[in-house]
């Protein structure tokens, strides 16, 4: 029987660190054991900030293909900045002199103005990897004619991503799955009024309604994003929109089985921190148990592992230190994900931050799920709480509960030799990226 043949477009791949990365890896790591023959496209390595090349062994199966990206209009911008102020120095005009015969308040507004509308044109619409479209565009439907590609699959983030697909589409008429892993514009945030985001907003619809239109399926990672979209694009057929979540890899989670717990009471959190996303309020909890004298600081660790070295511009561990836990909290930056995982997994508890997330799921939840790690979510409404709620994995807190946070704490800390939340068969099964993958396989089949 002739094995039919699926490109998976994606910015981010391995070996590329980005979590990014994670749903397509898995999707090209067992679609060829559900016969699927599967190629990929994603971006040439020397534009990665990190490799982790561990996973590549897992994609004997796969062809992967790679397009570079053409220069950046930003890129020219700062270069001929640079000519330009060389030219000033050599003048004799001061910088200062330059501004000062600028300095008018309506001068100020209306370059503000054009350079936020030139910087949303330009550099940042759909995104700043928009450079990768034209060199991805070629590649792709010169491999889809060379190996006669039944269909693709695009996911985003990036949005460039699905613009790829929508061109590839109306170029070769290939069939084409749109998967988003987090929503774009749909529903719509209307709380930046800027003009250029408003821009922005009305020339982004305009594209993810071409986006949606043209899609033979559009896929979501949870249910509530796929509702939204159903009623927000009521002019296609609800069927067109289907629900497939993210899950763990049962084989990479099975290496992590036998390790043994911290001997000091520890509680991890692997990923990135920004403005929403902050550990500070665990930190201040932690605080308060050690002046009631409930917990030795010695006897705890926090580790935050990946991007941490920074909070909303200020080192983390000087915001650690001011809550004097400069000695509790442990930094470190990025490691291979295998590690990450045996770091979570020796670990009495994993710290979920979901802030402002009420259509979307952390990927790295199912991962915990599949440790059997206690969880403690700091989130809002939403997928991640109705997750965490309906398994039994963990507990959720709002941001601003620091006595629910304190008990938390509290009562894992002194049951730490008994802290463990293994998942019912049902759960493990139904997060298991091997069946997850197996609908994908079916809906391929289906439209193809």
């Amino acid at each position: 029987m002739h094995k039919k043949k699926v490109l998976l477009i994606s910015y981010h791949f391995p070996p590329s660190t980005e979590v990014g990365g994670k749903r397509i890896f898995n999707f090209a790591r067992i679609l060829p054991l559900n016969g699927w023959n599967t190629y990929v496209l994603t971006i040439k390595d020397r534009y990665l900030s990190a490799l982790d090349t561990a996973k590549l062994k897992d994609l004997d199966m796969v062809t992967v293909f790679k397009a570079g990206r053409l220069p950046n209009i930003k890129q020219g911008y700062l270069l001929l900045k640079g000519f330009y102020l060389k030219r000033i120095k050599k003048s004799g005009v001061t910088l200062d002199e330059l501004e000062e015969s600028f300095v008018h308040p309506e001068y100020d507004t209306i370059a503000q103005k054009l350079k936020d509308l030139v910087e949303m044109l330009f550099i940042g619409f759909p995104d700043e990897y928009r450079t990768w479209t034209i060199p991805a565009l070629f590649k792709a439907v010169k491999e889809i004619k060379r190996n006669k590609i039944d269909c693709i699959v695009t996911s985003s983030p990036p949005v460039t991503s699905h613009v790829v697909g929508l061109l590839v589409k109306k170029i070769t008429g290939v069939k084409w799955i749109a998967d988003f892993r987090d929503p774009w514009l749909t529903p719509v945030d209307y709380t930046k009024p800027r003009p250029s985001r408003l821009l922005y907003t009305k020339i982004g619809l305009w594209m993810e309604r071409k986006m949606i239109g043209n899609a033979d399926k559009v896929l979501t990672t949870t249910r509530r994003l796929c509702s939204t979209y159903q009623e927000s694009f009521k002019q296609h057929h609800p069927d067109k929109f289907i629900h497939i979540s993210n899950g763990f890899d049962n084989a990479l989670v099975s290496r992590c089985n036998g390790l043994n717990k911290f001997s000091t009471f520890t509680l991890s959190y692997t990923g990135t921190l920004y403005h929403g996303r902050s550990p500070e309020v665990v930190f201040k909890a932690l605080k308060e148990l050690i002046s009631e004298g409930k917990i030795n600081a010695d006897e705890m660790r926090i580790k935050l592992i990946g991007n941490c070295k920074y909070l909303d511009g200020y080192l983390t561990s000087e915001i650690a230190k001011s809550y004097g836990l400069d000695h509790v909290v442990d930094i470190s930056g990025q490691v291979p994900y295998l590690k990450s995982l045996e770091i979570i997994k020796r670990s009495h508890s994993a710290l979920l931050l979901a802030v402002d997330q009420p259509l979307q799921i952390p990927a790295k939840v199912y991962d915990y799920i599949g440790l059997g790690v206690t969880i403690l979510t700091l989130t809002g409404q939403g997928e991640t709480s109705d997750l965490i709620k309906s398994t039994g994995v963990g507990q959720v807190f709002n941001y601003s509960d620091v006595d629910g946070i304190k008990e938390f704490l509290y009562q894992a800390f002194k049951e730490k030799d008994l802290l463990s939340t293994q998942s019912s068969i049902e759960v493990l099964s139904k997060y298991d990226t091997g069946n997850i993958v197996k609908e994908l396989a079916l809906l391929l089949e289906r439209i193809t």
